[in-house]
């Protein structure tokens, strides 16, 4: 069995563009505005920190242009492609419901994260992932699925426990 969510386009894009733009903004005023070593410095360190968050978000773009899922459910694996990552539903213990109101996540429950952190490309997310500590869990926001967040929960959640019963 597969299962395939679509992107909510409205979200995704708004978001995108707010984040790009912010970017090139913030660099170009620093390489360009100070002239001096200490702004290309820092416009250095900042391109080099957000340039896996940045072609991140265009790949994403780009799946959502061409009619990609945003996740998929397959019979092994929870594939999370906003953060292009995957994780095998042996290797979950429980999935939640967080949040409320605007922004809601499904909560994993790794037995092993190292395996999830492994798969991470950006450097920011990867670090902070290492210094959580090891009872922490990995989200997944809602907001870039189309539909609602509860039956979209309960499909996934429905997918998992037949998983663990096998």
């Amino acid at each position: 069995m597969n299962k395939q969510f679509p992107y909510f386009l409205f979200y995704l894009w708004f978001i995108s563009i707010i984040k790009i733009s912010c970017f090139l903004v913030f660099i170009i005023a620093l390489f360009l505005i100070y002239k001096q070593p200490f702004g290309f410095i820092v416009g250095t360190l900042i391109f080099i920190v957000f340039y896996k968050n940045i072609i991140n978000t265009i790949r994403n773009l780009h799946r959502s242009a061409t009619k990609k899922p945003v996740i998929e459910i397959t019979d092994e694996y929870f594939v999370n492609h906003i953060n292009n990552t995957k994780i095998h539903w042996k290797n979950i213990n429980k999935i939640s419901l967080s949040g409320g109101g605007l922004y809601q996540a499904i909560r994993f429950d790794l037995r092993n994260r190292k395996k999830y952190i492994n798969q991470i490309k950006n450097p920011v997310h990867k670090f902070f992932f290492i210094l959580a500590p090891d009872v922490a869990n990995i989200q997944f926001g809602l907001s870039y699925i189309k539909g609602n967040n509860d039956k979209i929960f309960e499909e996934i959640n429905d997918f998992f426990i037949k998983k663990s019963n096998y």
